[in-house]
């Protein structure tokens, strides 16, 4: 009787294991997911060009001159 209770602990531990490791790979994929939208941001941000921006005024060409 004693011997069957100390199997059955015996599973019940080996069940908790995996779990954990199923639970441990689960994780593993989301991390791996999240790496690979990261590494996409990062490319999409090197690829926009920013607005280059002189400082200078420009006119609209509208405007009547005088001289």
């Amino acid at each position: 009787m004693e011997q069957r209770l100390e199997e059955n602990n015996g599973k019940n531990e080996n069940e908790r294991k995996k779990e954990y490791l199923r639970g441990y790979r689960t994780n593993r994929r989301r991390v791996n997911r999240i790496d690979g939208e990261v590494t996409e941001l990062r490319e999409l941000a090197k690829s926009v060009k920013a607005t280059d921006y002189s400082g200078m005024p420009h006119g609209s060409g509208n405007q009547k001159r005088s001289f």
